[in-house]
């Protein structure tokens, strides 16, 4: 929802210059829709480590313990192949 309203407002406010897609006004909303669509899902696996931690299952934190590695491996790869590396 939040990247259709940036994705609005970009051809909106671009319409009076003739370019759907030439301005740049909706993409820190674009940006910001696709930000929690990856935040979103790791903040779900993190709550869910801490509520198996905080109730004692450990053979079940063990689950999103692994999810969460490996997103954060992932996530290190991604950085040191060069294609991220260049914005961060």
């Amino acid at each position: 929802m939040i990247i259709a309203f940036g994705l609005l407002l970009s051809g909106i406010h671009s319409q009076s210059k003739g370019d759907f897609f030439s301005d740049t006004s909706g993409q820190t909303i674009e940006n910001g829709g696709v930000a929690l669509v990856i935040i979103l899902p790791v903040l779900r696996v993190m709550v869910m480590l801490f509520v198996f931690l905080r109730k004692k299952e450990y053979l079940l934190s063990a689950i999103p313990a692994l999810v969460l590695s490996t997103i954060i491996v992932s996530l290190i790869v991604g950085l040191r192949s060069g294609s991220l590396a260049r914005h961060f």
